[in-house]
């Protein structure tokens, strides 16, 4: 019945992020002596009147070279990122506009219906899906693309916030202001968590710390 195929599909999906997760678990170490090579790399903090703007840009790679090692990191799901990775996918089977909890905010699920329905023309372009039918059968199978992309989109918002962090601090103070901000926002454990699960929370601190600076 449809209970037993929704533990079909949630085991499914744990076993997948579970051997992610010890492949990662071999590499991790390595990624972080990676990163820490990159970040002590970067001598120009003490002359910063040589770095350009587009510096920060380094930053930004940082946090989204952190949040996408941690896509697959821990294979429990938040609830907020199960409803949405399923609500996009659902409205455009329904073929309706109105999220099935009409009071959680839906630019989010928004994003991830025009997101999901590229994906969907690309896999029947391909000849991986032959219908719509065929494509909401596969991915109530396997919705690990879904996860994907959606905590692909939530870690490109996350990165896109540390370059919004950098025009505050300078806007604020100086150059150094801004990229010492960048780094400390890229690093932060809150935002990179955020930015590694498919959730609306780093599109609300993009669209805050844009508030931010252009107030």
């Amino acid at each position: 019945g449809t209970q037993g195929r929704g533990k079909l599909v949630g085991d499914r999906i744990g076993s997948i992020f579970r051997n992610v997760r010890q492949v990662l678990e071999k590499w991790l170490l390595a990624w972080l002596v990676l990163l820490c090579l990159l970040a002590f790399y970067w001598r120009a903090w003490f002359t910063p009147a040589a770095v350009p703007d587009v510096f920060v840009a380094g930053k930004g790679s940082l946090s989204l070279l952190i949040a996408v090692t941690m896509l697959a990191i821990g294979s429990l799901l938040p609830p907020d990122e199960v409803r949405l990775v399923g609500w996009p996918a659902q409205m455009l089977s329904e073929r309706t506009l109105r999220p099935p909890l009409v009071s959680y905010p839906p630019l989010f699920i928004y994003i991830m219906m025009g997101v999901d329905a590229i994906y969907f023309v690309v896999s029947r372009l391909a000849g991986i899906d032959a219908t719509t039918a065929d494509f909401v059968a596969r991915v109530a199978f396997d919705p690990t693309p879904l996860y994907l992309l959606a905590r692909s989109v939530s870690a490109l918002w996350g990165a896109a916030t540390i370059g919004v962090a950098y025009a505050v601090g300078r806007q604020l103070r100086d150059r150094r202001t801004g990229l010492i901000a960048a780094l400390l926002l890229a690093v932060a454990f809150l935002h990179v968590r955020e930015s590694h699960y498919g959730v609306a929370d780093t599109l609300v601190t993009f669209w805050t710390a844009l508030s931010v600076w252009g107030s």
